[in-house]
């Protein structure tokens, strides 16, 4: 792994039990995939093959989608976050605001938008920090 983390080819990102590979060129990242697998084989570990994706110009990792020069939340999470958001206290609030706005500012500012037009007074001080 260390090999692969050094490479001048791909980058290997490691966050608790999630690995992601990535590079400019999408033929190092398949050797460099082929090779983290027989590492982890060697080493005992098993990649889990339906949390797998090969290479390709956007892949999803962390609830993100990741493609070349840009980052958006996944749906999914987003609608969460929308859900969590109007029930949360401000700070939760306005913490779940800046993460969103840490990945992607156009999709913090439709959350602001969504706290904004919520009732909540607390949800509405933390939007109005954003807005």
């Amino acid at each position: 792994m260390k090999v692969l983390a050094r490479s001048n080819h791909t980058r290997l990102t490691c966050y608790v039990d999630d690995l992601v590979l990535s590079g400019v060129e999408e033929e190092a990242v398949e050797t460099g995939r082929l090779a983290l697998i027989e590492v982890a084989r060697r080493s005992g570990f098993v990649i889990n093959a339906t949390k797998s994706q090969l290479p390709g110009p956007e892949i999803t990792a962390f609830n993100i989608v990741l493609s070349n020069g840009e980052l958006a939340i996944t749906d999914d999470r987003m609608h969460e976050f929308e859900s969590d958001l109007l029930c949360s206290t401000p700070s939760a609030a306005a913490a779940i605001i800046a993460y969103v706005r840490s990945v992607n500012g156009s999709q913090a500012d439709r959350l602001v938008q969504v706290a904004l037009a919520s009732s909540d007074d607390g949800v509405l001080e933390a939007a109005t920090k954003f807005a």
